[in-house]
């Protein structure tokens, strides 16, 4: 089920047939490169699914995503052809890139079907996505569907997933989050997308879908509860699956004493999806606790040659690799998985302390403080700049821009965002803030920006706010 309707089995399977068949006739092979710019949409899952078919590997990218992204993806895949609602074309600046297009219209509309396909194997590349880290440019992750699945059993293994659930899914299907939550309902059970995410309208949305499991970032379940709360009605779902932030205590017992809703801590990443969990035997006590025990096959241990407290995994889940090799250089360990979180082992039970990479997680999107700083780079009479994240009720995190100007010159939040937008940066990327620094920004011995004092000290300077932060009257 999407905002525009709902869809059988018989009904998906009718479409990815013919949608292979458009993406056979315009020349995909097996192992070439598919971008993917997906909405949360059937059309998207129908085009996720018929590139499996086929046997190509889909690059996907979020339908908010920027030309700069798009770009990037191509230059890093040499993909055969792109993939997209026909709309998101010109915006993105496809044309650019001399490569065909197929839109989503054309994979629906397909004269011909293919049917008995052969399974794709499991094993091989099959999906790439990215994700943001440390390095100003995002990081391509490849997964096979072996990956993938093992990541969907274990999502399904946390929160009991059977034929008679629905996932309510509004965090992107571009991402390792949307991905599994596709594949755990394609075991037999059902998925409810929503696109535009707002709490009245997805409230209803959710309704509608009898959804029982939600999924993605705290604020998504924060928010549908509130909302819940102040209609004062009561809700279809009974799991909630949270992860990927630090999760609000007053969260947890909300949707455990308002709605008797379980809830389940989990930790995973795009490179390493659903890697423990609390399970469904767990005591309440645990469930809020702490992150959960490893799942079937995962292993967790502290301590790495970055830095001692570092969380390192493996297991079947775990990904295959960077796109660039250098990328996993310091990634890998004998095996292990370098996570750049850091964290504690109590009891078996995995409890995250934090983060070593440099992130702003907004809505569970997750924005590279480097990449935001690389992009600002020739702003007109901007000094020096820096991107910080401080906490945001509405969306978990909001990223704010420190900028010291040329006197008597300033910026302004309209020309920072215009400049930003004109330079390929995805509108979901904007700073909401941006603070004036009158003074040089403060800096190790070394030169590096100290990111947590501008959190601190940008709280008392004076700031020019998005349009949702200001006020009213």
């Amino acid at each position: 089920m999407d905002n525009g309707g709902s869809w059988s089995y018989a009904q998906l399977r009718e479409a990815v047939e013919r949608a292979v068949y458009a993406l056979l006739s315009a020349g995909v092979e097996p192992g070439d490169a598919v971008v993917l710019i997906c909405p949360n949409s059937f059309m998207a899952v129908v085009a996720t699914l018929a590139i499996f078919r086929t046997s190509a590997v889909a690059v996907t990218l979020d339908r908010r995503c920027g030309p700069s992204d798009v770009a990037h993806a191509v230059a890093t895949t040499d993909p055969r052809l792109l993939v997209m609602p026909g709309q998101l074309a010109a915006p993105l600046r496809v044309d650019e890139h001399g490569r065909r297009t197929v839109s989503f219209h054309e994979l629906r509309s397909a004269t011909g079907t293919t049917a008995g396909w052969a399974e794709p194997d499991k094993a091989a590349p099959r999906i790439v996505l990215f994700t943001s880290g440390t390095t100003s440019k995002p990081k391509g992750v490849i997964h096979s569907l072996h990956s993938l699945l093992c990541g969907a059993h274990n999502l399904a293994t946390s929160c009991g997933f059977t034929s008679e659930d629905a996932s309510f899914l509004s965090s992107p299907l571009s991402g390792i989050t949307g991905l599994t939550h596709l594949l755990m309902a394609l075991r037999g059970g059902r998925i409810v997308l929503e696109d535009m995410f707002d709490a009245v309208t997805s409230l209803d949305h959710l309704a509608r879908g009898g959804a029982t499991v939600l999924g993605g970032a705290p604020v998504i379940a924060q928010t549908l509860l509130g909302e819940c709360a102040r209609q004062n009605r009561s809700t279809s779902l009974r799991t909630i699956v949270l992860g990927g932030a630090m999760i609000p205590r007053p969260l947890l017992q909300m949707a455990i004493d308002r709605f008797s809703i379980r809830p389940v801590r989990a930790y995973g990443s795009s490179e390493a999806p659903i890697h423990t969990a609390s399970r469904s035997d767990d005591p309440l006590s645990e469930c809020i606790a702490n992150d959960g025990a490893p799942l079937p096959g995962a292993e967790i241990e502290i301590g790495s040659a970055n830095d001692e407290s570092e969380l390192r995994v493996r297991g079947p889940n775990l990904f295959q690799g960077y796109l660039d090799p250098s990328d996993n250089e310091r990634a890998f360990s004998a095996g292990w998985f370098c996570t750049g979180d850091t964290a504690d082992i109590e009891a078996g039970r995995l409890v995250i302390r934090g983060r070593l990479k440099e992130l702003v997680v907004r809505k569970g999107m997750k924005i590279s403080l480097q990449e935001i700083d690389d992009a600002v780079f020739g702003l007109p009479s901007a000094i020096e700049w820096a991107a910080y994240g401080v906490a945001d009720g509405e969306t978990g995190e909001r990223l704010v821009l420190a900028v010291r100007a040329a006197p008597p010159h300033g910026v302004t939040y309209e020309s920072v965002s215009q400049f930003l937008l004109d330079g390929g940066l995805a509108r979901w990327k904007l700073p909401e803030q941006i603070v004036t620094w009158n003074e040089p920004l403060p800096r190790t011995a070394s030169g590096k920006i100290i990111r947590n004092r501008l959190a601190i000290d940008g709280s008392s300077m004076p700031g020019q706010f998005a349009p949702r932060l200001r006020p009213t009257n």
